[in-house]
């Protein structure tokens, strides 16, 4: 597991306790942690994240360029660039719906969690409703609390 998961995770224990949590980062990749009420982590899912999708079109299409990635203004875009947003956007949204939805059901029994979003494309999503917060700076929290944890330790 990487050490963003990990912060995160700490973080999300810490800020949250006694709670059930859900983290989705949206970073170079797109992750979903899942943390029980007891801390336990449950394990997670990994998907390209935007950027990265971007960058596989650009890469591997032979008239695609790169394109700022933000809300589309609406779903069916008029240009390739609107295109490309939307198909960014609306990928990942749709994905998180759905596997949130099967997170709740599969471990949290419909007892809907904590959600929190984080990472740089995090506020894209602010509007949708599927989160509980929006926690900008979750990993750098996370490793302070683990630094903090650590502070006694003479190295």
């Amino acid at each position: 597991m990487g050490s963003d998961r990990i912060a995160n995770s700490m973080a999300a224990a810490q800020l949250y306790p006694k709670q059930n949590v859900v983290i989705v980062d949206f970073g170079t990749a797109t992750t979903l942690c899942a943390l029980r009420a007891d801390r336990s982590y449950l394990g997670g899912v990994i998907l390209p994240g935007m950027r990265l999708s971007m960058d596989a079109l650009q890469q591997n299409t032979a008239k695609l360029s790169s394109v700022a990635i933000l809300k589309p203004q609406q779903t069916i875009g008029h240009s390739t660039m609107e295109s490309i947003q939307s198909g960014l956007y609306y990928t990942q949204l749709g994905v998180m719906k759905e596997v949130l939805a099967r997170v709740r059901i599969e471990n949290f029994q419909g007892d809907p969690p904590v959600i929190l979003g984080t990472g740089g494309f995090a506020y894209l999503f602010e509007e949708e409703g599927i989160f509980t917060a929006i926690q900008r700076e979750l990993v750098l929290q996370g490793l302070r609390f683990a630094w903090l944890l650590n502070a006694d330790v003479v190295v």
